[in-house]
């Protein structure tokens, strides 16, 4: 499938597939050394003889690594140690290390670069990393005999039911940007003991790194985004250890002035299920013990959530939740009324999170 996606996307001028070098993964750092260069940027090229019937060529490659003052630069001088044109047409995935992340103007510059090309999608996977991203481009690509599809394939195919990442493009991305004055989260990808895992986030305030949320923190963001499917919870009841995965959840905000502060309510219904095959005996299963588990749960997850505003608005002190543009959404009066800012919103805010549950018992007759 990839094969033929290359055969028929992309590929308008006059070079035969074979002429091209396919970069897939692109990761982007700041660059540390004492020449006068900006970025540091390491390309991930699929193998075309991997995809295809033909034998293998000396001159395919895993990743490059160069610098420029800009990204073009950079692609451009890839150029110069391959005997194939660097081809961006079917970039996946955009990797920023942490200290791009760090340095405001070259964070905004790169990203300017990434939407002005051409050749570059606008659903193009952003994500971050701790450290530099070039250290991750290899092990990225081995997950997948080098093609370097292992992380398209995993938003593709598993991000929806994990919940403590998601899928964020670039043209995504850019838009709340904007929307929120340079505010939001970046999902991380961990490099570590030659694997690679995905949970957590990169928080921005004013378009540069403020801080990180944990697997949880990001957790309780996603069911405030109302993509808390997949997630999985252990709770403790009669002695025993009961997981719970989230089917769905669905996420209510209301806005009131109360005592010279911004009330916000956020109800998050969630719908879960138990696998109740040897937890339960039957005299046990009734209504009383099924809402003892829906308190248990509820109050697991109503934690999770009030910690992650908690780290936004005591710690951070930024709306990296975007939780002021819906009062502006609802009551924009109210808005302008503590100070016509997100941020200040934000602070004047005081919350209650109410974690209404249902859960339902698989695998026992009742």
């Amino acid at each position: 499938m990839l094969l033929l996606s290359f055969c028929l996307t992309g590929c308008w001028d006059k070079r035969n597939m074979e002429d091209r070098s396919y970069v897939i993964t692109m990761g982007v750092d700041k660059y540390q050394g004492d020449e006068r260069q900006r970025y540091s940027v390491s390309l991930g090229s699929a193998k075309i003889s991997e995809l295809s019937d033909e034998p293998k060529q000396e001159g395919d490659i895993s990743s490059i690594q160069v610098q420029g003052n800009t990204l073009a630069e950079a692609i451009h001088k890839a150029d110069c140690f391959h005997s194939r044109k660097m081809y961006l047409g079917q970039l996946k995935t955009v990797i920023f290390g942490q200290d791009l992340l760090e340095d405001k103007e070259l964070f905004l510059s790169a990203l300017d670069e990434l939407e002005r090309n051409p050749d570059i999608s606008e659903k193009v996977i952003l994500l971050s990393c701790k450290g530099n991203a070039i250290d991750g481009i290899e092990l990225i690509l081995k997950q997948d005999t080098s093609t370097g599809l292992f992380i398209w394939d995993f938003f593709k195919n598993s991000v929806q039911d994990i919940a403590v990442t998601e899928k964020l493009d670039l043209e995504t991305f850019l838009m709340e940007l904007r929307n929120s004055n340079g505010q939001g989260v970046i999902p991380q990808i961990h490099f570590a003991d030659n694997r690679i895992r995905f949970g957590g986030g990169t928080a921005l305030a004013d378009y540069a790194f403020c801080g990180y949320l944990s697997d949880e923190e990001e957790r309780g963001l996603q069911f405030l985004k109302e993509q808390g499917k997949g997630a999985v919870y252990s709770g403790y009841w009669d002695n025993t250890v009961i997981p719970l995965s989230v089917i769905k959840n669905k996420c209510k905000y209301t806005f009131e002035e109360r005592d010279d502060k911004i009330l916000c309510t956020i109800d998050v219904k969630v719908k879960g299920s138990i696998d109740g095959k040897g937890f339960f005996a039957q005299d046990t299963l009734n209504e009383d013990t099924i809402k003892q588990l829906e308190n248990l749960f509820g109050q697991i997850i109503k934690t999770e959530i009030e910690n992650t505003i908690t780290l936004a608005q005591q710690e951070y002190q930024k709306d990296i939740l975007d939780i002021s543009s819906k009062l502006y959404q609802k009551d924009p009066n109210l808005y302008q009324k503590y100070g016509n800012d997100i941020n200040k919103c934000f602070q004047a805010m005081e919350f209650d999170v109410n974690v209404p549950i249902s859960i339902r018992i698989m695998g026992v007759i009742q």
